[in-house]
């Protein structure tokens, strides 16, 4: 249950690519994986089948990045103990709008002055979320699991310049799977990265002491990603 438990927070070698290409409302968005991580493919059946249950009904998910020290047994349709990973979302509604560094300074600063609105807001969704995560990992694996996220502290925005904006907060998580019950707290660092006009958002989760790594794995991550795609429109 830990190993299903880490990928429920809330994410190339011949087959595993440095970088990959995504069609973002017609614009093609090159993001390079995070270093030492690599994407979750089809050729790694039962984490893809964890990871695909995971619906988030307001964005979509992109990309699933997990270390590379886990891809051997993950190939072999293992569920590896994974304890840091990203996911990679582009929201369903913006996806096919296309921002200016005007329009994301204007962005930057309703969500500076609301985060613990946004917050707040975000953690009236979890319940649903969660129950609907819960409820196809048990059908798609044929379990009794159930995960709960009761609390949620945020923290204050740590990073924000013209094409990146990022903040951080701990969730403790509850699971149930069989009758047995774990609990944990993590860490997760959340980014709003402007690139090539086009909005998404990058996830780097850890445990409870991980707080300082999703910091700074998440800036290392943006700014590789601004420098593989062509300049945001200013206006």
């Amino acid at each position: 249950m830990n190993q299903i438990h880490a990928f429920l927070f809330l994410i190339a070698f011949p087959i595993i690519a440095s970088a990959d290409t995504f069609d973002i409302g017609g614009r093609t968005i090159t993001i390079p994986s995070p270093a030492g991580y690599v994407r979750v493919t089809n050729d790694m059946p039962t984490v893809k089948r964890i990871v695909d249950q995971m619906v988030d009904q307001s964005n979509d998910t992109l990309a699933f990045y997990i270390p590379e020290s886990s891809v051997a047994s993950t190939l072999a349709g293992e569920i590896p103990n994974v304890k840091r990973y990203y996911i990679l979302k582009v929201n369903k509604k913006l996806k096919n709008s296309t921002l200016s560094t005007s329009d994301f300074s204007e962005m930057r600063t309703m969500m500076a002055a609301q985060n613990k609105k946004i917050v707040d807001e975000m953690k009236l969704k979890i319940p649903e979320y969660m129950a609907q995560a819960s409820h196809s990992i048990s059908k798609e694996f044929n379990i009794d699991f159930s995960a709960n996220i009761p609390k949620i502290i945020p923290l204050d925005p740590h990073y924000n310049d013209e094409r990146a904006f990022s903040f951080s907060q701990f969730a403790k998580c509850d699971t149930t799977m069989s009758g047995e019950q774990t609990s944990a707290v993590n860490v997760v660092t959340t980014t709003f990265l402007l690139s090539a006009g086009k909005l998404i958002f990058l996830y780097a989760y850890g445990n409870r002491e991980d707080l300082d790594w999703t910091r700074t794995s998440s800036e290392a991550w943006q700014k590789s990603i601004l420098s593989s795609n062509a300049p945001t429109p200013l206006h």
